[in-house]
């Protein structure tokens, strides 16, 4: 009778033969904030893990992956949660620890997407506090069902969270995220106060559109001048101008709730398009821009995106908003004054008028500092009566319009030039007949027929100018003959700045030092008015 007698595999084999090695075993920990309370949780967790897997003879430690401060409502921002499925794939582990469904995904298609990829793996996921092991055939049921409570707790505690966000935006309670904007920065108390040098980029940008400049070109410029964006490059964006100039943050308002989260599975936000109340705090903080222009702007881009484009009759209705508005020259570098408004959501509001360069910072460019509005107007004020109690100023300039006139015509100076034309003329039409007979030499009569026209071209030049002086002339002693008559039928001098007088007797200002201005008149006539800038009211 035969006689079978079995032979132990040798250790670490199984029956088959096949050698076995321990499984490599690791832990996934998670806590979704920094507060000290979740992180003592956290370490108390990566204790624990160590503790257990090292503790245990027929496993090998493959480490802990650990996420700290991270939400689990998804798993695209969990760097060491990627990183253990990356080690699975990897054939780097057998086996992951993870204190609960909660802990490693409160997104149910995550976390089912998940366990199913590492089963196919032949990697298990041991949830302890649920006692499941997703190796087991009848684990994938109860893990679908469990997770699914973990996600409507996770929904419940972002519903809880809006309603809590409301019932402050209620209360015009928020939290503004200077980062993320350019002009402002935080005060101590969590306020928001002006940052000076970002306040010219934006004032810039708005004046920019209002003179007519497309986000495109506005974007360009900034790029050209290497003007650096909210997060120190110089690269700038259209749209991120297109949003500068949309922004009510400007103007000191702001808006609640902007936006709201699309669904809860992906738990991404989505413009707020009446899904959710909005909550609109007008004069929050300081302004940058004030009211009347950030509205105009407003206008502009809603004319622009209909389609029909820039009107240069839109902007004159800011630009003659202000009686000083495109009236004002810096008399150093040329270009235009912008109207600013100094704490304009406090009772020491000011209005000043400033250089543009000087206000894009370009000082290497213009140092002319700026003009208070209140002393422009009193300095109006004091030419005016001067002009008024002065008329001999007016008659005076009338007369020496008239003497120059009759210098240069009657003086026969227009005469004396036509008469040397005419004389010119007849010189060029001898010489060609001399050309044509064959009487004179060919190439000295090239020669002298050239000096002829470029001596006619020089004369006729001069005639020109003459003319257009006495022209323009006249129509400055017109414009003086009307301001003479103007002030013939005021009466009395006036006692404060009036708009329409200005806009019938100024033509510009030219800011030639800080403290001297000069009015240019209707008339061309030119006028210095000096002042002693102190601070406070100037002296006038």
């Amino acid at each position: 009778m035969k006689t079978v007698t079995t032979i132990k595999a040798a250790p670490g084999c199984d029956e088959a033969g096949k050698r076995i090695n321990k499984p490599r075993v690791c832990a996934y920990c998670r806590v979704s904030t920094m507060h000290e309370e979740q992180q003592n949780s956290f370490d108390a967790q990566i204790r624990h893990y160590n503790s257990m897997i090292e503790g245990n003879p027929d496993w090998k430690f493959a480490g802990i992956y650990a996420d700290e401060g991270i939400s689990g409502k998804s798993k695209k921002n969990r760097t060491e949660f990627l990183r253990m499925v990356r080690d699975a794939e990897n054939r780097k582990l057998d086996l992951v620890i993870t204190k609960s469904i909660s802990r490693f995904a409160r997104n149910t298609a995550d976390c089912i997407e998940t366990v199913r990829f590492l089963k196919s793996l032949g990697v298990g996921v041991l949830f302890e506090k649920e006692n499941i092991n997703t190796l087991n055939a009848e684990s994938e049921l109860i893990l679908t069902i469990l997770s699914s409570i973990a996600e409507e707790e996770l929904i419940s505690t972002s519903q809880n969270i809006r309603w809590s966000n409301q019932k402050r935006f209620k209360q015009g309670k928020m939290h503004l995220v200077t980062e993320r904007f350019m002009g402002y920065d935080r005060d101590g108390k969590g306020g928001l106060i002006i940052n000076e040098e970002q306040a010219a980029i934006v004032r810039r940008v708005f004046d920019e559109s209002i003179s007519g400049m497309g986000v495109t070109l506005i974007a360009r410029g900034l790029e050209e001048d290497e003007i650096k964006n909210v997060s120190g490059g110089t690269r700038w964006q259209p749209s991120v101008v297109l949003g500068m100039l949309k922004n009510e943050k400007y103007v000191g308002d702001a808006i609640l709730q902007k936006t709201v989260t699309a669904n809860t599975i992906t738990f991404k936000r989505k413009a707020n398009e009446g899904e959710a109340p909005m909550y609109y705090i007008r004069d929050n903080h300081p302004a940058i821009i004030e009211r009347d222009k950030f509205e105009l702007v407003q206008e502009l881009l809603k004319e622009r995106s209909s389609g029909k484009g820039y009107r240069p009759e839109m902007a004159w209705k800011y630009q003659n908003r202000y009686p000083f508005s495109q009236k004002i020259e810096c008399g150093k570098c040329g270009r235009s004054y912008r109207h600013q408004i100094y704490n304009c959501s406090k009772p020491s509001k000011q209005q000043f008028w400033g250089c543009a360069n000087y206000m894009e910072r370009k000082i290497a460019t213009c140092d002319m500092k700026s003009i208070k509005n209140d002393t422009l107007e009193r300095l109006f004020v004091r030419l005016f009566n001067k002009l008024l109690t002065n008329r001999n100023i007016l008659t005076s300039f009338s007369a020496t319009l008239r003497l120059v006139n009759h210098v240069k015509i009657g003086g026969g100076k227009l005469d004396d030039i036509n008469a040397e034309i005419n004389g010119l003329l007849k010189q060029e039409h001898v010489l060609l007949e001399l050309y044509e007979k064959g009487v004179a030499d060919k190439a000295i009569v090239r020669i002298e027929h050239e000096e002829l026209i470029g001596k006619l071209g020089r004369v006729r030049a001069e005639r020109s100018n003459i003319i257009e002086q006495i022209e323009s002339q006249d129509e400055r002693l017109k414009q003086t003959e009307k301001l003479i008559a103007f002030f013939d039928g005021v009466e009395n001098p006036i006692e404060s700045f009036d708009e329409d007088l200005f806009a019938t007797i100024v033509d510009k200002l030219v800011v030639k030092e800080r403290e001297c201005i000069v009015f240019r008149l209707k008339n061309g006539m030119e006028l210095e008015e000096r002042y002693k800038w102190q601070r406070g009211a100037d002296k006038v």
